[in-house]
């Protein structure tokens, strides 16, 4: 695919500069013709030349492409109007097994006037969601997306 435009919605490295910065950097300057833009979240700690550098555009709050408006921390809407998608929650649902397992799985969340996107990785933790009929809640397993 020729991706034109990449969101990241905060928390896109949560460290001090090393050398997966600079890997993920240099990966980025491959990307040349892709427009990078970072909704800075809470973890995004680096300086902000760091960014600029790898030719990353940051947004301190929130980026709308109506009729979304991306954000890291939900709630954060300028506009009743705007559909937000977010991150920071981590949600994840928690399965039971027939054998009384459970196990919590990252989730995509999708509410009336609000989604909130999974983080996917070992470092990151999760954050369980009570979704109500109405939500729209989809895992990510391998290959395989599954409506919860």
């Amino acid at each position: 695919y020729e991706v034109k435009r990449c969101l990241f919605l905060g928390d896109l490295f949560h460290s001090s500069y090393n050398a997966y910065w600079q890997t993920f950097a240099n990966w980025c300057d491959q990307h040349a013709d892709t427009e990078f833009v970072l909704v800075k979240g809470n973890h995004d700690i680096l300086n902000r030349q760091s960014y600029e550098n790898a030719g990353i555009q940051i947004r301190s709050d929130n980026f709308v492409i109506s009729p979304f408006n991306f954000a890291h921390h939900p709630g954060s809407s300028e506009s009743d109007d705007l559909y937000s998608l977010c991150g920071h929650l981590h949600p994840a649902v928690q399965m039971k097994g027939k054998g009384r397992q459970y196990s919590k799985i990252a989730c995509f969340y999708f509410g009336k006037t609000e989604g909130v996107l999974p983080a996917f990785g070992g470092f990151t933790g999760t954050s369980v969601i009570q979704p109500t009929k109405e939500d729209r809640v989809f895992v990510a397993l391998e290959n395989t997306v599954i409506p919860v």
